[in-house]
Order: C-alpha cells, then structure tokens, then sequence
C-alpha cells in the first residue's frame, strides 16, 4: 500500500486530539475573539505533538486530519467520520478510529450538542445520576450497545470501502469485560426470552466470551490477546504506565508526549503490517 497517496482520517476523544502534550490554554477571562485564537493555537499544538500526527510522519501519508475531540464520544466520532468522507469524496481515506469509554453519549441540551461523561457527576444530583448508572446505563447496558456499535462501524467500513484502523488508546473497554463475564455469564439470559428467539442473547454471550479475540472489525483492531503478544501487557494504558512516564505533569488524565510517541510507534507496525 502507498501510504502517500491516502488522507490519515484520524476520530476519537481528547487523546487522538492530543491533550496534554502541552499545558492547556489559560482559563483566565480573555477579550473577544481573542479566547478563539488562544483555542486554535492550543489545537494546532496539541494535534501536531499527537500519536496521530507521528502516525501520518511515520507512514508518510498524504496529510493528516485530526478530528480527535476533548469528551468525545464513540457515536460522535462515526458522525464525524461520516460526514468528514462525505464532504470529500475524492480523497483516498485511511481511518484510524480511537474508541473511547461507551459511558460517554452525545445528546442535545438546550439545544447545543453536549456529551456526557464521567466528569458530569458534579453537575448532576444523586437520584439522577443513580437512576443513569444503575437502570440506563448501568455495565451490561454499556456493553451490548457497544457490541452492537462496533457492528455498525465495520458496515460503515465496508459501505465505504475503507482501509482503517481501530484501537483503544486509553479505555480498557475489552479487559473490564473479561473481569465482569463470571457475573454476567450466571445471570444475563434472566428475563431475555423475546431476544432468546432471535438468537441476541446467544451472539452477545458469544461476543463478549472471545472478547479478548474480538473479530468484529478483522485483523484491523487490536484486540487484548494482539496487544497482549506484542507488549505482554493487556491494555495500552498498563504497558504505557510500566514502560515510561505516562501522564503529563500539569495533567492528570492524559498522556505526554512520550506516551504518544510510542503509542505511535506501536499503531505505525500493526497498520504497515496489516498494509504491507
């Protein structure tokens, strides 16, 4: 494959965005207009100093565009994927998706398009936030839309014909199901005999049961077991924390730019390996 001659289409949170890999832009009261410029050039740093943009240099494709988003969502990136291809239809595109933690969705809030994710909880009360993780949204309800999610997007693969590449930079979404699959293994068919009917039940068991082989998106993600040969660890996250200094010092949740340089390195193998 001619990695030139493709567009690195890269979606996915604030790690595939690049957040942290410098200092956040001053939260301070800025003049009009002033506030956008300060936030296009935290962008523009941010993106350049990304797993993705070392990706694009490392591959040596055509150019790179990040659509990355800070609190984005699984659902939020497809739309973005979509739209982004369908608005440039004569580029080659080469997708590389993030996946981030399904307890994230995008919804309207006073009519602005908001995301809600685990750093809401102070904006929410008790009731509602119990009511949202304990009946919603509660682990097993997470995980079958995610199931069925990673579904949609290899038919959005195939409907585009794209080359692509999926992988979780930071979310261990395949490794909490390996710890919860004892529990749900006893109880998850309780009370599902309408889906029982048409084999739901039974596909999702199965699913979750090779999760850690998960061949839903082909040789093209980076399952637990793929990581695990390459690194001897099952999440990025853990071989990242064993192998350098990880987080950045002026923030907490997201990885500096050594952390992105080897995320880069690892992702850069496996699609020259998948493309060769």
């Amino acid at each position: 494959m001619n990695f030139s001659e493709y567009t690195l289409l890269s979606v996915g949170d604030s790690f595939s965005f690049g957040q942290g890999t410098i200092e956040h832009y001053p939260d301070r009261i800025l003049p009009p207009g002033e506030i956008d410029i300060v936030r296009q050039e935290w962008r523009k740093e941010c993106n350049s100093n990304s797993y993705v943009s070392h990706i694009g240099k490392n591959l040596g494709f055509k150019q790179v565009i990040n659509l990355g988003l800070p609190a984005g969502t699984n659902e939020l990136s497809l739309i973005n994927a979509d739209t982004w291809i369908s608005q440039n239809k004569q580029e080659k595109v080469f997708l590389l998706f993030s996946l981030t933690d399904p307890q994230r969705q995008i919804y309207f809030n006073n009519s602005r398009l908001s995301t809600f994710k685990s750093s809401d909880n102070k904006r929410l009360d008790e009731k509602k936030l119990q009511y949202y993780y304990t009946v919603m949204n509660n682990d097993i309800s997470l995980t079958f839309k995610h199931f069925h999610f990673r579904k949609r997007l290899k038919d959005f693969m195939n409907a585009h014909d794209l080359k692509y590449y999926v992988f979780s930079p930071f979310d261990a979404m395949d490794f909490r199901i390996v710890k919860r699959l004892p529990v749900w293994n006893n109880n998850i068919k309780e009370g599902m005999d309408h889906w029982n009917k048409l084999s739901i039940t039974e596909d999702f068991l199965q699913w979750m049961n090779n999760i850690q082989d998960d061949k839903t998106l082909g040789d093209n993600y980076l399952t637990i077991n793929k990581l695990s040969d390459i690194t001897n660890y099952e999440t990025v996250y853990a071989w990242l924390n064993n192998t350098c200094t990880t987080m950045a010092s002026y923030d907490d949740w997201h990885y500096n730019t050594e952390a992105h340089i080897k995320i880069s390195q690892l992702i850069s193998a496996q699609i020259q390996q998948n493309n060769a």
